[in-house]
């Protein structure tokens, strides 16, 4: 039975991950209001993660919350997250959902970097290595496809601008986020779920006071439809598989997820295009990226063990 979940659990992660960047074109290319999109993606989140917490809290008492503790430790990387969303939702309207699954994917390096950083973890020869692939990956996708040369310049200058360069900030964001999350969980023994309660609140706060700030209506619903809540929905369900994957069969796992996911995307993305979009580099960029996540997977740093003295 446990198997048996782990396995839908793992699915349902391959599914989620390959088919959300092309509910979010499909159901929320339209809306010209990001933050308010973000907003309401961390609503759904928060209400996801208070039921997690409901539930676990009949089983394991919680700890004594502390709203000064909260805001010191989580603040900072819920306003990189808020910002990383937000660059994220603009990026994927501008890039193909494969490429965008692929770039979004150096976000492995940039956690790498700042956990080293914050948290002085070692990374292994093959991890480094994998690494530099998602780096070579990210340069091969960045200057678009091969066919592109009779696309209007203008055209392709935007591409770049509002696809490429947020979802590489995105990236560089979520490092930052992810190393100060997990320095929370793991420094201070903080519970998962209450953390990503604080970051959902946290974010949000801060997006609704910059939408306040800026001029004009402070809720624009231009593109806004029924079927926008899918990619909401959806979204937010993600991070709970995420977390759920990583608990019942590690973070290697998870990755083969995220490699079916990958997977998945360039499949259905060919399915539904009219001509061959896929250009060789973007097959080449697809196979550094999962032999990149494969071998930081299976090779992680090992310490090295004294010899023990007479």
């Amino acid at each position: 039975m446990a198997r048996g979940t782990t396995v839908a659990c793992m699915a349902a992660l391959a599914l989620q991950f390959g088919l959300q960047p092309l509910l979010n074109r499909a159901f929320a290319g339209d809306v010209r209001s990001r933050s308010l999109l973000v907003v309401v993606c961390e609503g759904a989140k928060l209400a996801l993660a208070a039921g997690t917490l409901a539930l676990k809290s009949r089983v394991v008492p919680m700890a004594p919350w502390s709203l000064a503790e909260s805001v010191r430790l989580s603040g900072l990387p819920a306003v990189t997250y808020a910002v990383q969303n937000v660059l994220i939702q603009l990026s994927m309207q501008h890039l193909s959902p494969l490429e965008f699954n692929l770039i979004n994917q150096t976000k492995l390096l940039w956690t790498a970097v700042f956990v080293y950083l914050l948290l002085h973890k070692p990374f292994s020869v093959q991890q480094c290595g994998a690494m530099v692939m998602l780096v070579v990956a990210s340069v091969l996708l960045s200057g678009g496809n091969a066919d592109d040369a009779d696309v209007d310049a203008a055209l392709t200058m935007d591409r770049f601008y509002y696809g490429y360069v947020p979802v590489v900030g995105a990236s560089v964001l979520s490092g930052v986020g992810a190393a100060l999350t997990q320095q929370s969980l793991q420094t201070h023994g903080r519970d998962a779920s209450v953390v990503t309660m604080e970051l959902c609140v946290y974010g949000a706060l801060f997006l609704v006071a910059n939408l306040v700030a800026s001029p004009g209506a402070v809720v624009d619903l231009t593109g806004w439809t029924p079927y926008t809540l899918i990619p909401v929905v959806t979204n937010a369900m993600g991070g709970l598989l995420v977390g759920t994957v990583t608990q019942l069969a590690g973070g290697i796992m998870k990755s083969y997820a995220l490699i079916g996911g990958i997977l998945l995307t360039g499949i259905v993305e060919a399915a539904l295009s009219d001509a061959a979009v896929l250009s060789p580099r973007v097959y080449i960029a697809t196979a550094l990226v999962i032999a990149s996540m494969y071998i930081y997977s299976m090779y992680p740093y090992v310490p090295k063990t004294k010899a023990k003295t007479a």
